[in-house]
């Protein structure tokens, strides 16, 4: 994509969980419809550093009294993932280099960081999957990680972290604790009904808190004990991903980014420590920028 004017305003979201996002806007200058019909992808520097590899969704031009001004947004690189659909299949003992054949490399992601990693047994495809959903669910299932993109635009199959950031000196704007127990999952009954067995996961950490929440999940006839558990597992993992979070502003732009580790002080709100940035939002216009991180406890 050919360089774009000064930007006027931007919000970049980075997440471990989600897609990530980006919104942009800037002046409209001759020729500027055309390279925007033409774009497919954006990269964007601050400092001469990568902060965001995606894919260009939507472009709107307006114009008004005070001038004339385009918008662009778009999504992180897993967006190539989760807008293909994959065929219903059925693998056996399948390993990371097959489904990185079949589910990836096909669908513009190669740069790739993983390791050896193998589901045991059955692995089905579901028709409707999308190629991010077999990925997702192989990593966990083989190797008990979540699949996310770096900045660069890189996929990270590893459960590596990014860099390590420590905050102890910089100025923070605002800083939240939220305790979320809404939608935690304290049980989840997965169910066999073809081969009649069933088994309960439980969350005992959201049961002792006195949640009460219940999931039914059914799978294939064949699909193994072990994976009846690991889909229990996986339901609960997914439920309290945002349970407790620490949400820092900060008046810097890109001090972290999703999947880095920052290491804090101890606060009026609570004691310090390491924490996993699960999501990075920075925004800025001609007046003012920060960044906001939503942050995870390291255990």
């Amino acid at each position: 994509m050919s360089a774009m004017p000064v930007l006027l305003a931007w919000d970049i979201v980075h997440s471990i969980w989600d897609c990530d996002a980006f919104e942009l806007s800037f002046p409209i200058v001759d020729g500027l419809a055309e390279t925007l019909t033409a774009a497919s992808e954006l990269l964007c520097t601050h400092e001469g550093e990568t902060v965001f590899r995606g894919v260009v969704d939507e472009y709107e031009l307006s114009a008004d009294a005070s001038g004339a001004t385009a918008r662009l947004s778009g999504r992180g690189r897993a967006a190539y993932l989760l807008d293909n659909e994959a065929e219903s299949a059925e693998y056996w003992d399948p390993g990371i280099d097959l489904i990185l054949e079949r589910h990836v490399y096909p669908w513009r992601i190669s740069e790739v960081s993983y390791s050896a990693m193998s589901c045991r047994g059955r692995f089905p495809i579901s028709s409707g999957s999308s190629q991010w959903k077999v990925l997702r669910d192989f990593c966990f299932f083989g190797g008990g990680v979540e699949p996310r993109f770096d900045r660069r635009g890189r996929l990270i199959l590893t459960g590596e972290r990014g860099g390590e950031i420590d905050l102890g000196s910089a100025a923070v704007v605002r800083q939240r604790e939220i305790r979320r127990r809404s939608g935690v999952f304290s049980h989840v009954l997965v169910k066999n009904n073809p081969a009649g067995i069933s088994t309960v996961v439980e969350n005992p950490e959201a049961i002792e808190l006195g949640c009460l929440c219940r999931r039914v999940v059914n799978v294939p006839r064949y699909t193994l004990y072990d994976s009846m558990r690991y889909t229990g597992e996986y339901q609960i993992a997914q439920s309290e991903r945002e349970m407790d979070v620490t949400e820092l502003t900060l008046p810097l732009m890109f001090p972290a980014f999703a999947g880095d580790i920052v290491l804090l002080p101890s606060t009026p709100l609570g004691g310090g420590g390491r924490y996993l940035v699960a999501e990075s939002r920075c925004t800025a216009d001609a007046e003012s920028g920060e960044t906001v991180l939503r942050l995870i406890k390291e255990e």
